[in-house]
């Protein structure tokens, strides 16, 4: 064979077999979405017929998100938590750098370059994606654990604070910089419930962009600017989210 075809295939073959993926292909997390998932569980004693998240559950949950997004994960416990609690307790996880464009007109020395380039890219975002997972895990043990799973009310006193939970939330989703995530995503765990107080001015909570999705919530009118997804059970959501199209 003419040593000028050959050249030529073999050309083809390293732009064929290293070049960027086209927005399908994901592997070492490239092409990712800047995202926020909030998930707000209330462990208050008036929701036990509620199944909670297990450390489990939560590692399913954030290795879903991990595998479509990159971005924040934020956590609250609502009930009667202490001042602290009342905060959301924060993840980053670190966004894969993108590959390189090889030009259409690029020489084939060129076109090899950016493919040495690309071989080192990857290598990089699946260090970066291993480095997200440990950081996953150390999150639900460390904060997770303690701070949610093995809640405990405030001086004792069980109640649920569903008012203050929500606040907090709308609070979240108008901070600096809310509308540089591509997408948002917010788990609500609980029954809806307010028995902190004997105000009678109603709940309410307005989400102007993302998903909301809602476990054994039961008035739906609270919510404004979004219609939120509603699962029986805890089971639901996660089977549902493991296999949803992001």
């Amino acid at each position: 064979m003419n040593k000028k075809v050959l050249f030529f295939i073999f050309g083809l073959f390293l732009l064929a077999g290293n070049c960027p993926t086209d927005g399908k292909g994901k592997k070492f997390g490239v092409n990712k979405k800047y995202a926020l998932f909030v998930v707000m569980e209330d462990r208050s004693g008036s929701t036990d017929a509620i199944r909670k998240l297990t450390p489990e559950k939560y590692r399913v949950l954030f290795d879903a998100f991990a595998a479509e997004y990159c971005g924040q994960i934020a956590v609250r416990v609502i009930g009667n938590p202490t001042p602290e609690d009342k905060n959301f307790y924060l993840l980053d996880l670190d966004c894969p750098k993108p590959l390189k464009t090889i030009p259409k007109d690029a020489k084939l020395s060129e076109k090899a370059h950016i493919n040495k380039q690309n071989k080192e890219i990857k290598q990089q975002n699946a260090g970066l994606a291993q480095a997200n997972r440990k950081k996953i895990e150390e999150f639900i043990q460390n904060t997770i654990v303690p701070h949610v799973i093995n809640y405990k009310p405030y001086k004792g006193r069980d109640v649920t604070d569903i008012r203050g939970a929500l606040e907090s939330l709308e609070t979240k989703l108008s901070e600096a910089g809310y509308q540089d995530y591509d997408n948002v995503e917010v788990l609500i765990v609980s029954d809806g419930v307010h028995d902190a107080d004997h105000s009678k001015e109603p709940l309410k909570l307005k989400m102007n962009n993302g998903n909301l999705y809602v476990v054994g919530w039961k008035d739906l009118s609270v919510f404004q600017g979004v219609k939120p997804q509603r699962f029986e059970s805890v089971d639901g959501f996660i089977s549902y989210y493991k296999h949803k199209k992001h």
